[in-house]
């Protein structure tokens, strides 16, 4: 207790001697660094409204190709937690009207014409990046609060049930992969029959468990927990920094047009940023009028160069530091 550590002592000597007491460190680490994240993020809507304009300017082909960290951290987070309605809009109008329900205001909000003050923004507000690593997020109350759980068969299969990856192959056979559940239907679905049967087991109703032996519930549960390892350490406050850095950028390119469009007010403080990608979608979404696309030929440009550089997938180069081995691969048109 506050005595010094003698010099010939190896250093970190009980986590490299206890493997069980480093991973409860890592994982409390991995998830409080998660949670600030996510809020960071969220508050600042930098990542989300960055994707829609990246998915508007992929639509529109103007892209020289894909940024590597932003389909890497969409793969990761899925459709349901940037869109509403768990889909891409696939035209200029649907990501103009998608950016409004995600930003929770109507699309009078934009308009030249709207009466001052007029109450536009949704009761709900903003929606945010949804909580993800739904198997590990079991795990964070017991082991950041020390909290008593009472684990039992039941408890263990509830929670593997909830996560987003599904088994392919077996270990017999050598060829056991996991792979993401990316039909947003089927995790509904699979979320329903997991309700269901938890709703029957406190009823009474239902006593059994999955069937599976303890050593393979546990190895089930190894496997998820794994599977959203990456989830929890992809360093999503580097690619809220750079998403926040591309919008600013975007802004400036397309500052010009943008007064020549709405005056110069259309923006007052730089936390409004997000707002500006609204106003690309707008125009070229032609809601006052003819459809504009010279914001977003610009934005274009200034995505373009952000992307060829080192920087488009710095998070990438992060995570493979802390062991995250992410390869990249564009799929064929």
């Amino acid at each position: 207790m506050g005595r010094p550590v003698p010099s010939e002592m190896e250093a970190h000597r009980i986590l490299i001697y206890s493997p069980v007491l480093s991973g409860l460190y890592l994982f409390r680490l991995r998830t409080e660094m998660y949670d600030v994240s996510l809020a960071v993020a969220n508050a600042w809507g930098s990542i989300t409204y960055t994707a829609h304009l990246y998915n508007a300017l992929q639509r529109r082909r103007l892209l020289d190709g894909p940024w590597p960290e932003m389909e890497v951290m969409l793969s990761i987070l899925g459709d349901s937690s940037i869109w509403v309605g768990d889909e891409r809009p696939e035209t200029i109008e649907g990501c103009f009207r998608k950016f409004c329900l995600q930003m929770g205001v109507s699309a009078a909000s934009f308009t030249k014409n709207r009466r001052r003050n007029a109450a536009v923004a949704s009761r709900a507000g903003p929606r945010g990046i949804k909580d993800g690593a739904p198997v590990s997020s079991m795990f964070k109350t017991q082991v950041c609060s020390k909290a008593g759980v009472e684990w039992t068969p039941e408890l263990l299969d509830d929670i593997v049930a909830r996560s987003a990856y599904q088994q392919e192959g077996s270990v017999d056979s050598g060829d056991l992969i996991m792979t993401q559940i990316d039909d947003p239907q089927e995790l509904r679905a699979r979320n329903r029959r997991r309700q269901q049967k938890a709703n029957a087991e406190a009823a009474g109703k239902d006593r059994a468990a999955s069937g599976l032996a303890p050593e393979e519930l546990v190895t089930t549960l190894v496997m998820a927990l794994n599977c959203e390892s990456l989830e929890m350490a992809f360093p999503y406050l580097v690619m809220h920094r750079w998403c926040w850095s591309l919008l600013r950028s975007v802004k400036d390119a397309c500052d010009p047009v943008l007064r020549e469009l709405y005056t110069a007010a259309y923006m007052d403080k730089e936390s409004e940023l997000p707002w500006v990608v609204g106003y690309i979608l707008m125009a070229a979404a032609g809601v006052d009028g003819e459809p504009d696309v010279r914001l977003l030929d610009l934005a274009a440009t200034t995505c373009n160069g952000l992307i060829s550089s080192e920087a488009g997938s710095l998070a990438i180069s992060v995570a493979r530091m802390i062991g995250k081995d992410i390869q990249f691969e564009e799929e064929e048109s």
